[in-house]
């Protein structure tokens, strides 16, 4: 069987790039099961193409990008694409896709469902007239015959859904040492740091935890590793908060740097404000890699694979602080070694992405 993984980004350095990694394992997962698949992407990291697609009749992708995959499809059983805006530019690539090869199946991934509450800013508006005008054509024409989704689901935008979960090849990530301070607890939370992520909740958690404890509390140090939009805010709340003995921030790693970050942490930061973009629910890449890594984490949305997983502690998903003392508590009883070790087996057995590339062929060949 032959495929084709079309994706697209605005940041050419995949390593550093969480999306990026997800889409080079997916297509890894694809290869291990014996599809021949060929990788095409779009770079879209100059300024220019960043303000360019978001004009009313530009896209993402340019021409000489959709002949190419007219092109590759005319041998292919079936087309990957990983969801960037719904233009007018995909909406040719789709069709002159199938035009090529009307016998080829097309597979949408849309990562998160419902997303206009993300597109939220002034700037967005276009990317949201631009949909409004393409979805409903690509439905009426059947260019795309299945759109790969988180939720439940049945059909999104009139086409069938295949159900998948977040996953991950736990081969890219190395088992954490366990080097942390036994008399300290030290948290990460590594992102491109947007809203959603709620660390704020964390860092008002923290106050009122060392003004209610005051010299008799366990040390709580708080590593923020990565920027973004939201890096602005954070720092003002803690100088607010006057907390920065407590939390630092450690700027943008990756790699052995990035590593050595976990090694001497405690605890895993997932998403703490889902509900600011209205989800309940939500399969948190970030997640699937801390438990590779093997480090306990809390998280304050509901996710099916960890809802009672004993090395994860759950918050509700609202604006209350985080109950530091609970972090504490929990914390306390955890033998980090062992925790380590089931959690890479964990994942192995349950967050690779093998087990949802087998869904996605049987679709395919039926």
């Amino acid at each position: 069987m032959k495929g084709i993984y079309i994706y697209s980004s605005n940041d050419k350095d995949y390593k550093a790039n969480g999306e990026a990694k997800k889409v080079l394992s997916q297509v890894k997962a694809f290869r291990k099961a014996g599809v021949e698949i060929e990788f095409l992407d779009v770079i879209l990291d100059r300024k220019i193409d960043k303000v360019l697609y978001r004009m009313p009749f530009s896209g993402v992708y340019p021409k000489s990008f959709i002949e190419k995959c007219e092109k590759e499809v005319l041998d292919a059983d079936f087309v990957f694409i990983r969801k960037n805006i719904f233009d007018g530019t995909y909406f040719k690539l789709l069709r002159a896709m199938k035009r090529a090869n009307p016998k080829l199946k097309i597979v949408v991934e849309i990562p998160t469902y419902p997303y206009f509450q993300e597109w939220n800013r002034v700037i967005d508006r276009p990317l949201i007239w631009k949909e409004k005008r393409v979805v409903p054509k690509v439905a009426a024409d059947h260019l795309v015959d299945y759109y790969m989704t988180l939720t439940d689901d049945k059909e999104i935008f009139g086409i069938p859904t295949i159900k998948f979960s977040n996953c991950i090849d736990v081969e890219d990530y190395t088992q954490k040492k366990c080097l942390q301070n036994k008399d300290e607890i030290h948290l990460i939370g590594v992102a491109l740091l947007a809203n959603w992520h709620g660390f704020d909740r964390l860092i008002n958690g923290m106050k009122d935890y060392y003004q209610r404890n005051g010299d008799n509390a366990t040390k709580v140090v708080f590593h923020i590793v990565g920027d973004g939009p939201e890096l602005n805010n954070y720092k003002k709340t803690v100088d607010q908060c006057k907390l920065n003995r407590y939390v630092l921030f450690e700027g943008k790693h990756k790699g052995e740097e990035l590593d050595h970050f976990y090694d001497i942490s405690n605890i895993g930061i997932g998403s703490l404000g889902m509900y600011r973009i209205g989800l309940e629910k939500a399969t948190s890449l970030k997640l699937r890699e801390y438990c590779a890594k093997g480090i306990p984490f809390i998280k304050a949305s509901d996710d099916e694979v960890f809802n009672d997983y004993e090395y994860c502690l759950s918050f509700s998903n609202d604006d209350e602080p985080i109950d530091i003392q609970k972090i504490v508590d929990w914390s306390a009883n955890i033998d980090y070694d062992k925790a380590a070790k089931s959690m890479r087996e964990y994942a192995t057995l349950n967050l690779d992405w093998g087990r949802y590339i087998q869904d996605i062929l049987n679709k395919i060949e039926t």
